[in-house]
Parts: C-alpha cells; sequence; structure tokens
C-alpha cells in the first residue's frame, strides 16, 4: 500500500518585509532584502547607499561619470550626517524632498 496523504496545515499569516529599492530609467539598480524587523537607522542606511555605489559601478558604469543623482524622502536616517556624507563619498547629488510631496 501506498502511505496515507499528509494534511496540510494553511495558516494565514503575516509578516512585514522591508525591501529597499533603487531604480533608474533602465531598470532596478539595486533591492536589499529585510525580513526582520528593525529600524533603519543612519548607519544601515550608509552601508546600503555603499552597496548601491557598487552595484552602480557594476551595471551602469556610465552613470558613475555623470554624478548619478539620488533622491529621497526626508526621513531622519536619510538626512543623517553619515548618511550624507556617504552619499557624496559615492558621488551621489542629493536631490533634496519636499515636504509633504
Amino acid at each position: 500500500g501506498s502511505p496515507p496523504p499528509q494534511n496540510v496545515r494553511v495558516s494565514n499569516t503575516t509578516k512585514k518585509i522591508i525591501m529597499p529599492v533603487f531604480w533608474d530609467s533602465k531598470g532596478m539598480i539595486h533591492l536589499d532584502n529585510l525580513e526582520k524587523i528593525i529600524t533603519i537607522k543612519g548607519a544601515y542606511y550608509a552601508k546600503l547607499l555603499k552597496n548601491v555605489c557598487v552595484a552602480i559601478k557594476e551595471q551602469r558604469r556610465g552613470l558613475v561619470a555623470r554624478g548619478p543623482r539620488l533622491q529621497q524622502d526626508n526621513s531622519l536616517s536619510h538626512n543623517s550626517h553619515i548618511e550624507v556624507a556617504r552619499g557624496r563619498n559615492c558621488g551621489f547629488e542629493i536631490l533634496s524632498h519636499l515636504l509633504y510631496s
């Protein structure tokens, strides 16, 4: 005989996932997957920008020569001194984002 069929439990679970995405007109440049629930702080965001900088150098070499522009919202992690310094070190021109827009 064959083994009895297994009962599969179906449960409705919700899980938050934060996925920072960086893209340009040609498509996605970098995607980061955060499965843990964390607060994005300046140090994490600076590390993320470093990874984006590497991805741009690998995927969009012409963009590095022209100087990539970075537009972001006004969250505290984006405006931290660490993040601003990292962005400038990577050659990003940081565009300001108007409040409530």
